[in-house]
């Protein structure tokens, strides 16, 4: 009897170590615009050469920042643009907030994907954008 009770004890104690599958949380919108930097896949009619080594960061406390990289568009161009950003529409919509040369410019992204890979959008002038990682 002590030993089926032995054997009935083991049994019940194996079976109740089980390991946890560990729990994945999904990745947000958020998670995917500001993990990691963003530059130019598609140079187009809207972006020339110069923009192609532009970098583009969102930050989670909603600033952004683009970079310019050495390839300056014209010889009075500065470094860095930096603003403040914000999800609309259901996070379908990215609105850019950022003064240039004095001058108070809003920019409306509508985003079509964006996951770890890419983030492609149409501007405001109905150009399509693509960015990668």
């Amino acid at each position: 009897m002590n030993k089926f009770l032995l054997l009935t004890t083991l049994i019940l104690i194996a079976s109740s170590c089980k390991k946890d599958t560990p729990t994945v949380t999904p990745k947000k919108t958020i998670d995917f615009l500001t993990e990691k930097s963003w530059k130019y896949l598609t140079i187009n009619n809207h972006l020339k050469l110069c923009d192609a080594d532009d970098v583009i960061n969102f930050q989670l406390d909603a600033q952004f920042s683009i970079d310019l990289g050495a390839n300056h568009c014209s010889t009075n161009e500065i470094d860095q643009i930096t603003g403040s950003w914000t999800f609309i529409n259901k996070e379908t919509q990215v609105i850019k907030e950022f003064m240039l040369f004095g001058s108070p410019l809003t920019d409306t992204l509508t985003i079509i994907k964006l996951d770890d890979e890419k983030l492609e959008y149409i501007d405001e002038n109905n150009n399509n954008v693509v960015l990668e990682h």
